[in-house]
């Protein structure tokens, strides 16, 4: 149930915030074994409630008259749309104490919010659906990149965290386009045609045991071992040849 999968969530983040006092789960001794495995774990749970209650929602929704947002609706979802950037960006420039651990209830109402695409500001994100496409690579590459940045000293050297922000997202973009079409889509189509192959496979054998259950009903036999018997008995072969069944002796 729904209640219990944020039930967890809830006790993921306080645990967090009891063990380590923030997200930032690499200032914790074994960190992986208990600290990641919590906070990706509690962050996931919140997606798949906020999916849920995603679902909840469309379905007692009534369909939009229009190709685009229109009427009171659209502004009203415009302004939600508008605050709920502008309460990220505050939170991406100010820190407070629980920064952090607000990011992820944040983010789930960003997502309900702008899912239902009812707001000229989520129609008008609509043309970035490549970032989308590119998502799971930018998320797999992005601590990389960030190691890579530091580590070769390529960040500004000022404390200006949008201009950090904006040389980390020039080099992921770029990079993450690279390992979308050399590895990512490549291997999905593999992984494809993979899952097709052993399906066809599993299929014909469905097949052939299917064709054996008819041939021994036909002939009156209850199992491949009575089958067995009774070929040793009277019969070397048994084919079907054009819908029928023929028995050679």
């Amino acid at each position: 149930p729904s209640w219990l999968l944020v039930l967890a969530g809830i006790c993921g983040q306080v645990a967090l915030l009891r063990t380590v006092g923030s997200l930032d789960t690499g200032t914790l001794g074994g960190g992986f074994l208990f600290g990641d495995c919590v906070r990706c774990g509690s962050s996931l749970v919140f997606g798949i409630c906020a999916y849920r209650v995603f679902g909840t929602m469309r379905q007692g929704q009534l369909p939009s008259g229009g190709s685009g947002p229109s009427g009171g609706g659209a502004l009203a979802a415009t302004a939600a749309e508008a605050a709920m950037l502008a309460i990220v960006g505050l939170l991406f420039c100010r820190d407070f104490r629980y920064h952090d651990f607000a990011m992820p209830w944040l983010f789930t109402l960003v997502v309900l919010c702008f899912a239902h695409q009812r707001g000229w500001v989520s129609q008008a994100l609509c043309r970035l659906n490549f970032l989308g496409t590119i998502s799971y690579s930018t998320y797999l590459n992005h601590w990389a990149v960030v190691h890579t940045l530091v580590y070769f000293g390529l960040l500004p050297q000022t404390d200006s965290f949008l201009a950090s922000l904006a040389v980390f997202w020039a080099a992921l973009l770029p990079y993450s386009c690279l390992t979308y079409y050399v590895v990512e889509a490549p291997s999905r189509r593999l992984l494809r045609s993979l899952v097709a192959f052993f399906s066809s496979k599993l299929a014909a054998l469905d097949d052939t045991r299917a064709l054996h259950r008819q041939t021994y009903k036909q002939l009156g036999l209850d199992s491949p071992a009575a089958l067995a018997a009774a070929e040793a008995n009277a019969f070397r072969v048994v084919e079907k040849e054009q819908g029928r069944l023929v028995l050679r002796l």
